[in-house]
């Protein structure tokens, strides 16, 4: 405290001032944003403006945002200065803006958040002063550019002190990549701080965690990621950092039961650090209880959160080293553990999943033990352990998943040794019978294996009891005998056949368990167990429990392993035949027919077959006797297997080729695969000719699909197949290697190439390759489509011995199948889009080699027929194909002839019958594919461009005029013979597509007849449709409208397909296309029209969909005049009456029969689809559509025919037809008829129609205005009727356009008769009437704008008043409507209606004047009615000029300088005043018109207002000088200042009028008070005199007790505000003022409880006003006022009002302000010495005056005067000791706090050299001076207590700057608490006061001042005040000593042997016998806990014991305590006490 205290504190708040003030001041503004420079031209005002709107924004997505605005964005939060805020602020601010960072993190990438942030930068400082938080948001997304942003806002200087390893990344200005992340962290980095970077990555989610907060998932998965790497990278991690990631993943764990996301990332990291750093021991098992203790909550849990839980548990198991197994009788886990554990949904099945994935025998050994134990005690143990043995189906795989044979074994092991265990094994084993029982039948294997082990290590009574538990187990729990479950389980054959026949000699044996123990025996494959079971007694027992089928396949399981069990098992199959004789034959016996060599001639099958019913099979007869060991024998049996197999019956051969197929396919039997494969070969050239393709077929589909699969990488050396049988290598192959993949593989290649040899055309059917036959027979198909299998088969191969199959493959297929058919085939192949783009290559590569083979074959040959087909290549998509195609058409002109040469392949390619095909000679095919190949480069880039060859190039050099010599006419007769005969669309396609450029009849007459083919076929892609139909486009009318052609009859055909989809809906599409761009602008007159009434017929009848395109292409065609007109008259002749057929214009039906309406359809299709701009007006056009609208009226109501929308349809036509009407357009009055227009119109009760009606005749007036005029006034009585109350913006336009039409011609006739406008308005008031009388069925949102329409239309200037005030006359709305309507108008205009308005006023005043002319608001002669009417409107007048909008326009009209504006206000206030003087006899109008015309005063200016009030003083009238009051007082607040002074003349003569009328008692006190209370309210300086003046007549009006209570509280306030305003010209008043203000509050205080509170407040208010004016010279009166206003009489006025309270305060709040110290400090020390100390309220008073003018006072003030101002407070801080028999201790105490709070704001003001002095003066006083004293001991403690509460208020105001002052105090602290201990002292408020001051002194200490040696004082004297002989009750020791505990034990903690003294201090108080301070101690220690946590770790060995011996006090609640302290260690310690305390 080198400077005073107060400039310290100043100087704590203005480190961040300039900065806080705009970011302009700093020279390089850090910001995350902005550039510098743009940061620094932004203010904080305007950034958090921008910052709040982003931050509103977040709230829109998150709610978090809306509740911490006020935080962030609040007027303090803006103010905020850091710098200024103690240290528990600034750590209050760090959580808001933490938490705020922390929810910014998941919105960080959107723009609004780098806006908030840059506020926080901004106004927080977080990256200066929350750097970690600020890299904690910003690390998740440390691989995007925000991150080097964000660290370029940390100053350079604070991140190398605080993240030294990140300043590099700083300066590189890149983002910082994951390894680079990793490379910072230890033990990559040694630099220190690097474990600090690690520590902060590890606790990222902690930081949300641990504020209940969800950690967002950019965070979460960054945090997995960088840990699980961190994992990776460094294998092996130091101790330290180990475990430091294992404790944090755990802590994360705990925290995130209710956060799913970072549930599982703790799950994966938890198992990462266990691949890593394996666990072992207790480590291990901490873990797991971790684990399981962390399981999700029951909020979040779900079957993945599950999965992860259990699938962690295995891993870390799995991991880990070490026995994992608990205590002897202790659950697995632990009790809760297991718990949590068991509550896993579908735990079995898990577990069996995850026994599948993992090593699962350490996780599961415990688990299982557990689980057996829990089973015999818990059903639902029991059936978890039953469903670990049920398969589980899963999603991935196809087979039930089932635990491992290990895991089942293990299972079986611990239930049998737990059972042995068991006292009695036989009952306990009851329950796990069923368990038991299916590890028997399921897993034999395993039971067998189990048991045996088990036995062998058994002792006997442990063998005994296994097996009498098996014999439980064999026989469904009947038990069986032990000895025969020996034997059951005995490892000797021999034994185990005995027991078996001893078994099934048995009786009443269960069939489960005969079939259970048969199939196991089985199983076993024993010659002994089998001859048993195949004896005949046996086979009767066991065979009716066993199925054939499951004896057949256990049996065939038999012979497969045990060849020595062939014999007895053959023997029995072939006798008995189990499952049926063809399964024993196609199971068994057919995979071994086949010789082997090596083996005997005696073969078990060969002994056992013959002679039985197997041999005897229609399969194998005579099979046997062809069996031997050699290679022929085999090819013998096969041959005779054929043979048998081809001579079946059809359903027995279907059947046994279905076998072969699917054996031959199998890869289980590769003997049975063989055989049926060398069958199937034998059987190809068997079978009959009819089935042979459908065989060849089937095993075509049976082979593999890849050529690579029948062969090896290499070459064969030899012919694998002859033409039957088997070739000698193949023999060998079968008979040699059998089981070799290679024999399999060379079978069915063998086979391959048979079935390719066996194919054959079907006879007799009519077939080709390219165009299908009319009658296309089954097989032809079939035939077709094998032979393209084939060919597709044997391009699959990519190896040498693939491709020499392929080889003998296509020479079979090309040889001996197709032969001539092979180019007519191929070019099927290559022309098929369907056929894939590399074979299409191929084909064309062998049809090339073909040509030239054939060509070296038979010579000449012509090939023109292949060439449309290299055609279709040519223009296919695929480059390759249009290359090779290339390649082809140069073979085929390198072979083609020169001469005639025969044609090849005329029925080949397109079938027999085909005459339609034209051909081209030799020398023009040449020309043609030379041609073509001229543009083989652009043909292989685009295909496309055969177009252009076929539409220009054919033609190039070709002679002129020679059309049909020409090359390009006959290529083009040539491809379309051919298109017209090929019938696949995508060969047409293309063709067409090459002919797309070309016009041709021949292809113009082909495209009709195939379009007629599309059509009935329904057939064809869009493309192809689209080029059937091009030619119709731009075609010719004579060609179109030829009937040979068909070519309009095809197009209609085709625009009536109804199809909704595929090539129907293409076809008329295109149909539709060709009409709209070209047929019907072609086609003319009756074509025309009949093409139009097919449209509009096809768009009326057809779906929604078609219908929509057809009314597209109405649309879009341009209808002639004519055809139109046709149209609707026939349209018109179908719906018209009989009557009225032939009349010239409607009129209703007169009867007879009902008028058609099924063209109406029709009609409005028409109407709704012809853009009638592009028709031409016409007269029989316009007449028509008239005529037509009255047939529409003259259709009966019984036909309930709709025909509003067709008339509307009409009206809009005409609307648009007579829009373009022009003078040529031969349109006369005739052909224009209104009438029927004015019939529908009456007719429809639909508005739109009403509306085209009006807009209609809007448009026909200047038409023919004769027909208007005669019409108008039905079209305003329907308007009025109908119109005007429709609410919608189109009503309103629709009358207004007719208003806009008629009404200006008719008021310009009128005003030519016209004499003024009063005889005007007469006329037309019909006509407004009308409107009028409608308003009240106007909307009333459209009201204002109509009739302002309304009157604009008639003249604003003539018809405003008049339409305003009758609309005045029964309007539900009274006035509003028209004051809406005179606010629409300029302020001229309404001044001028105004006055129109008084003159109608006064006529109606004047009815019975006959010179005055009569009202046209006069309905009659009543004079109360036109007394109520004038009322009304004069009303309204007034309304008029008082409403805010009129005020506005006249402002605005007086600043425009209008001329006029105030002489119109002036003539109708005289105009008003005339009116009132002309009606005396009636009140109501007097009152009225003086509304009227104070509204018009207020708005004169106030030059015009100031004549007026002295022009209305002048007259002696009371009344009028009373108005004028009233006038000024309402008019004097709305002038503004700078025009007060105008009026001031004005002012000054009427206050010096009301200053007379106080005087005079007779006067009305109350209104001139009122208006002289506005003067004061808003004076102005020339009026200060005469005001002044008026304050003694005030006064005397004031203390008059006659004056009424209003008038008197009047009169106080214009006092109080003269007070206030007057200044020294209150001087010479003041000895009259103050007398006068105190004898008031005397008189109230006198009766306080009746006491006015408004006259005390005023009072108060008085004198408040005269110390703010002239605060210098009131000190004479200064002791007469403070001695009033303390006194208890005047304070107790408070205790009934609480509005004097606060006057009172707000008068001594003034006085500290205001007047001077010199005078105001020895005021209140002589009002000290004076007041009575008895009474605290006057004591109360004096210090918060003091308090007050202290804070509000000057420090050089205060220290003038601080000595007597020191002792005052000393002798008011002695009260307590002094007085305390006067005065209560509350009121010492209340007194006191007032007292301590005025000290410290006197300490505030003082400096150190000042201060010190008085705090040791202040210590002397209290400890010191009294010490000589008898009664010391009583009196010091009340001295000491409030020098205690003084330094507490000392600590709580300056914190840590007052801590160095209690060094004076320590001593006397630590006296007084031994004195408390011992008992010496009992004073509790001398306690209470001491403990809080000791605990503030440490808890703000920042600058080291509690060094060890003084803290060490204290620590015997804190720990000894819980054994003190009277201690604090309870309640003190929970509010006081705990805390002094907690900031004392806070202090300790860096010292840890002062630490350690004050816990032993704490212990040993629990060892005495006072149970209180044993419970109190144990507290202490407790709070000790609750405050360090962690640090006192290293205090728990030596605070075991103690705790141990209190845990064995049953009373006085120390036990309960010591629990509850047990419990908190264990929380930190991380492991329980009970070993310890045991």
């Amino acid at each position: 405290m080198s400077s005073s205290l107060a400039s310290q504190l100043a100087q704590r708040t203005t480190l961040d001032s300039s900065r806080l003030a705009s970011a302009q001041s700093l020279k390089h503004p850090p910001s995350f944003i902005y550039t510098p420079r743009h940061a620094a031209a932004i203010s904080t005002a305007q950034l958090a403006d921008i910052a709040a709107t982003a931050w509103d924004s977040l709230a829109s997505i998150d709610p978090f945002f809306e509740r911490y605005q006020n935080h962030i964005f609040g007027e303090q939060a803006r103010g905020t200065d850091r710098s200024a805020l103690t240290k528990d602020e600034n750590e209050k601010l760090d959580k808001v803006l933490e938490k705020v960072m922390r929810a910014l993190g998941k919105h960080m990438l959107l723009k609004p958040a780098g806006v908030v942030l840059e506020w926080l930068v901004r106004r927080f400082r977080i990256n200066d002063l929350n750097v970690a938080a600020l890299l904690a948001l910003f690390l998740p997304y440390h691989t995007t550019s925000h991150f080097p942003s964000a660290l370029a806002l940390v100053p350079a200087a604070t991140l190398k002190e605080s993240f030294p390893l990140l300043v590099h990344a700083q300066s590189s200005l890149q983002p910082l990549p994951l390894h680079s992340l990793l490379a910072l962290l230890p033990p990559h980095n040694a630099h220190p701080t690097s474990s600090e970077l690690l520590t902060l990555l590890l606790r990222l989610p902690l930081s949300y965690l641990e504020n209940d907060e969800n950690p967002h998932r950019a965070l979460t998965s960054f945090w997995l990621q960088t840990i699980a790497s961190y994992l990776e990278g460094a294998s092996a991690l130091p101790v330290g950092e180990q475990a430091l990631v294992l404790s944090t993943i755990l802590e994360t764990l705990r925290l995130s039961r209710s956060h799913p996301d970072s549930l599982m990332a703790s799950y994966i990291l938890l198992a990462r650090f266990s691949l890593h750093h394996p666990l072992e021991g207790d480590q291990l098992r901490v873990v797991l209880k971790a684990i399981v203790s962390g399981r999700a909550s029951r909020e979040i849990q779900d079957s993945e959160t599950d999965e992860a839980f259990v699938t962690t548990l295995f891993v870390v198991s799995m991991l880990g080293k070490g026995d994992i197994e608990g205590r002897e009788g202790k659950a697995f886990l632990g009790g809760s553990g297991w718990k949590a554990l068991m509550k896993v949904e579908n735990l079995g099945e898990l577990l069996v999943k995850l026994c599948n994935q993992y090593n699962a025998e350490r996780f599961m050994k415990p688990f299982l033990a557990t689980l057996v134990a829990e089973a015999s005690a818990t059903p639902e143990s029991l059936i978890l352990l039953s469903s670990l043995l049920t398969p589980v189906v899963s999603e991935d795989d196809d087979e039930p998943l089932t635990l491992p044979a290990s895991i089942t074994s293990l299972t079986l092991t611990t239930v049998l040794l737990s059972l042995l265990a068991a006292e009695n094994p036989s009952t306990s084993a009851k329950p796990f019978l069923p368990i038991l029982s299916k590890i028997y039948q399921r897993y034999a294997t395993v039971w067998d294996s189990a048991t045996k082990a088990l036995s062998a290590s058994s002792n006997d009574q442990e063998k005994a009891d296994l097996y009498q538990i098996v014999s439980l187990v064999l026989s469904g729990g009947s038990g069986i005998g032990s000895n025969l479950a020996l034997s059951s389980i005995s490892s000797d054959p021999t034994v185990r056949a005995m027991a078996l026949k001893e078994l099934l000699a048995s009786e009443g044996l269960d069939s489960t368990f005969v079939r259970d123990t048969v199939l196991a025996r089985i199983g076993e494959a024993e010659t002994e167990i089998l001859d048993v079971l195949f004896q005949k007694q046996a086979v009767a027992v066991w065979s009716q429990s066993v199925s054939g089928d499951e004896t057949l396949a256990a049996l065939k399981a038999v012979v497969a392993v045990n060849k020595s069990a062939e014999e007895p098992v053959f023997a029995y199959l072939f006798k008995n035949s189990p499952g049926g004789l063809q399964n024993v034959v196609e199971q068994v016996v057919w995979g071994r027919l086949l010789g082997v060599k090596g083996e005997t001639e005696d073969r078990a099958l060969a002994k056992k077959l013959k002679g039985t019913a197997v041999d005897a099979h229609s399969w194998l007869k005579g099979v046997s006797a062809k069996f031997a060991s050699t290679a022929e024998a085999n090819e013998a049996v096969v041959q005779a297997l054929a043979t048998n197999i081809a001579s079946l019956e059809a359903e027995e051969l279907g059947h046994a080729i279905e076998f072969l197929l699917n054996s031959s396919a199998s890869s289980q039997d590769v003997h049975a695969a063989l055989l049926s494969t060398l069958v199937l070969l034998a059987l190809v050239s068997k079978i009959a000719a009819p089935l042979r393709l459908d065989l060849v077929s089937r095993i075509l589909a049976a082979l593999p699909a890849a050529l690579d699969s029948l062969t090896s990488p290499q070459a064969e050396s030899a012919p694998l197949l002859l033409a039957t049988g088997l070739a000698p290598l193949l023999s060998t192959s079968v008979f040699s290697r059998p089981s070799s993949p290679r024999t399999l593989q060379r079978a069915r290649a063998a086979l391959l190439i048979a079935a390719v040899g066996a194919i054959a055309p079907p006879e007799g059917a009519e077939w080709s390759w390219l165009s299908s036959p009319k009658t296309d027979s089954a097989d032809s198909t079939k035939y077709k489509a094998l032979v393209g299998e084939v060919y597709k088969l044997a391009h699959t191969g990519s190896n040498a011995g693939s491709s020499q199959l392929a080889a003998w493959v296509l020479e079979k297929l090309f040889g001996a199948v197709l032969a001539d058919d092979a180019l007519a085939f191929l070019a099927s192949v290559w022309t098929d889009k369907a056929v894939v783009v590399a074979l299409r290559t191929i084909a064309l590569r062998d049809g090339a080699a073909f040509v030239e083979a054939l060509k070296d074959v038979k010579g000449d040959v012509d090939f023109q027929v292949v060439v449309p087909a290299v055609v279709v290549a040519l223009g296919d998509k695929e480059k390759k194909v249009r290359t090779q195609a290339i390649s082809f058409l140069e073979v085929l002109v390198k072979v083609a002839p020169k001469t005639s040469a025969p044609v090849y392949g005329k029925a080949v390619f397109y079938g027999v019958g085909h005459s339609s095909l034209k051909y081209l000679d030799v020398a023009d095919v040449a020309k043609y594919t030379i041609k073509l190949l001229d543009s083989c480069v652009e043909l292989a880039m685009d295909g496309s461009f055969l177009s252009t060859i076929h539409s220009t190039l054919l033609a190039a050099g070709e002679p002129e005029g020679k059309k049909k010599a020409s090359l390009t006419f006959k290529a083009v007769v040539f491809l379309v013979s051919h298109l017209e005969t090929w019938t696949d669309l995508h060969a047409r396609g293309i063709i067409l597509q090459a002919l797309d450029g070309v016009k041709d009849g021949a292809k113009a007459a082909a495209t009709v007849s195939l379009l007629q083919e599309a059509i009935k076929n329904r057939e064809g892609d869009d493309e192809y449709v689209r080029l059937l139909t091009q030619p119709f486009i731009g075609a010719s009318r004579k060609w179109i409208e030829a009937a040979e052609n068909e070519a309009l009859a095809t197009i209609v055909s085709a625009l009536e397909i109804t199809d909704e989809a595929g090539a129907g809906s293409s076809l008329r599409k295109r149909a539709l296309e060709a009409t709209r761009v070209s047929l019907f602008g072609q086609v003319k007159g009756e074509g025309r029209l009949d093409l139009f009434k097919r449209l509009v017929r096809l768009a009326t009848t057809s779906e929604a969909r078609t219908a929509a395109e057809v009314l597209e292409c109405l649309r879009a065609v341009k209808v002639d005049t004519e055809t139109i007109t046709s149209f609707l008259q026939e349209i018109r002749s179908s719906i018209a009456s009989p009557v009225s057929k032939g009349a010239k214009r409607g009129r209703v039906s007169l009867g007879g029969a009902s008028p058609r309406a099924e063209r109406l359809p029709e009609l409005v299709i028409a109407l709704e689809s012809v853009n009638f701009d592009f028709v031409t007006p016409s007269h029989t056009l316009v007449l028509g559509l008239f005529d037509l609208l009255s047939s529409l009226i003259e259709i009966s109501t019984s036909a309930q025919v709709d025909i509003q929308y067709s008339g509307q349809l009409i009206l809009a036509t005409l609307s648009k037809i007579v829009g373009r009407v022009q003078p040529a357009s031969g349109i006369t009055n005739d052909s224009i008829r209104m009438a029927p227009v004015l019939d529908f119109m009456r007719a429809s009760t639909n508005p739109q129609t009403s509306h085209q009606c009006l807009l209609l005749l809007a448009q026909l007036g200047p038409l023919v205005p004769d027909q208007l005029v005669h019409n108008v006034m039905p079209i305003f009585t329907f308007m009025g009727a109908n119109v005007l109350q429709r609410d919608d913006a189109y009503s309103l336009r629709v009358v207004e356009r007719t208003l806009a039409s008629i009404i200006p011609s008719l008021v310009k006739s009128m005003k030519r008769t016209a004499s003024g406008r009063d005889s005007l308005v007469s006329q037309l008031q019909d006509l407004m009437r009308v409107f009028t009388d409608a308003a009240a069925h106007v909307p009333r949102h459209r009201r204002v704008k109509l009739f302002v329409r309304f009157v604009e239309t008639l003249g604003p200037r003539e018809f405003l008043s008049a339409v305003a005030m009758l609309l005045l006359d029964g309007n539900a709305d009274g006035e509003a409507l028209p004051l809406s309507l005179f606010e629409t108008f300029t302020v001229e205009i309404q001044l001028m209606a105004l006055k129109q308005v008084i003159e109608e006023a006064s006529r109606l005043a004047q009815r019975g004047d006959p010179g005055v002319e009569k009202s046209f608001l006069a309905e009659s002669d009543d004079e109360e009615e036109g007394h109520e009417r004038s009322v009304a409107i004069l009303r309204f007048l007034t309304s008029t000029l008082e409403s805010k909008q009129f005020g506005a326009k006249v402002d605005a009209g007086r600043a425009a300088e209008l001329e006029d504006l105030d002489s119109s206000l002036t003539q109708i206030v005289r105009a008003l005043l005339d009116l009132s003087s002309l009606s005396t006899d009636s009140d109501e109008l007097v009152s009225v018109a003086n509304d009227g015309v104070q509204a018009a005063v207020r708005l004169m200016s106030t030059q015009s207002f100031s004549e007026a009030i002295l022009w209305l003083l002048e007259p002696s009238d009371v009344s009028v000088q009373s108005s004028a009051l009233n006038l000024l007082r309402v008019r004097l607040p709305t002038i503004k200042v700078g025009r007060r002074a105008d009026i001031s003349p004005a002012v000054i003569s009427v206050v010096e009028h009301i200053r007379v009328a106080i005087a005079d008692p007779s006067a009305d006190h109350d209104g001139v008070l009122a208006t002289l209370e506005a003067i004061v309210a808003s004076p102005h300086g020339e009026e200060d005199l005469v005001l002044s003046k008026t304050l003694p007549e005030l006064l005397t009006l004031a203390g008059s007790s006659s004056t009424s209570k209003s008038a008197r509280l009047t009169a106080l306030d214009i006092v109080r505000q003269l007070t206030t305003r007057l200044g020294p010209r209150l001087i010479p008043l003041v000895a009259k003022i103050v007398p006068f203000s105190i004898a008031l509050l005397g008189a109230e205080a006198s009766h306080a409880a009746t006491s006015s509170a408004s006259l005390v407040s005023a009072a108060y208010s008085i004198l408040e006003g005269l110390f703010t004016s002239i605060p210098t010279f009131i000190g004479a009166q200064l002791d007469k006022v403070f001695t009033a206003v303390l006194s208890p009489e005047f304070v107790g006025l408070s205790l009934y009002s609480a509005s004097s309270g606060k006057a009172r305060a707000s008068l001594l709040s003034t006085a500290a302000k205001k007047i001077p110290a010199k005078t105001l400090y020895p005021a209140i020390v002589r009002l000290h010495a004076g007041l009575d100390l008895s009474r605290k309220e006057p004591l109360l008073g004096l210090l918060d005056l003091l308090n007050r003018a202290l804070r509000q006072g000057k420090t050089a003030d205060v220290a003038e005067n601080y000595r007597p101002v020191f002792k005052l407070f000393l002798s008011v801080f002695d009260l307590r000791r002094e007085h305390l028999d006067s005065i209560s201790l509350d009121d010492v105490e209340d007194i006191e706090e007032n007292a301590l709070g005025a000290f410290v704001q006197f300490i505030l003001k003082l400096n150190e050299q000042t201060f010190r002095p008085l705090f040791l003066r202040t210590y002397d006083w209290a400890v010191i001076d009294l010490a000589e004293e008898s009664d010391a001991k009583i009196t010091s403690p009340a001295r000491r207590t409030v020098l205690y509460k003084l330094v507490d208020r000392l600590l709580v105001q300056l914190k840590s700057i007052f801590v160095p002052y209690y060094s004076f105090m320590l001593d006397q602290t630590i006296e007084l608490f031994d004195a408390f201990a011992k008992g010496d002292l009992r004073d509790l408020n001398l306690w209470t006061a001491v403990s809080s001051a000791l605990t503030k002194a440490i808890e703000y200490d920042e600058s080291g001042f509690w060094t060890p040696v003084r803290l060490g004082k204290l620590s015997e004297v804190i720990a000894n005040q819980l054994e003190a002989a009277h201690p604090p009750p309870s309640s003190l020791i929970a509010s006081h000593y705990h805390p002094m505990v907690a900031v004392y034990a806070q202090a300790l903690l860096p010292h840890e042997n002062l630490l350690k003294t004050f816990n032993t201090s704490l212990l040993m108080l629990t060892r005495l016998d006072d149970l209180r301070v044993k419970r109190g101690a144990l507290e202490a220690l407790e709070q000790l806990w609750e405050t360090l946590g962690d640090g006192m770790l290293g205090l728990v060995p030596e605070t075991t014991p103690f705790l141990a011996e209190t845990m064995e006090e049953t009373e006085g609640q120390v036990e309960f305590v010591t629990r509850r302290l047990i419990k908190r260690i264990e929380e930190h310690l991380g492991e329980s006490l009970q070993d310890y305390l045991e």
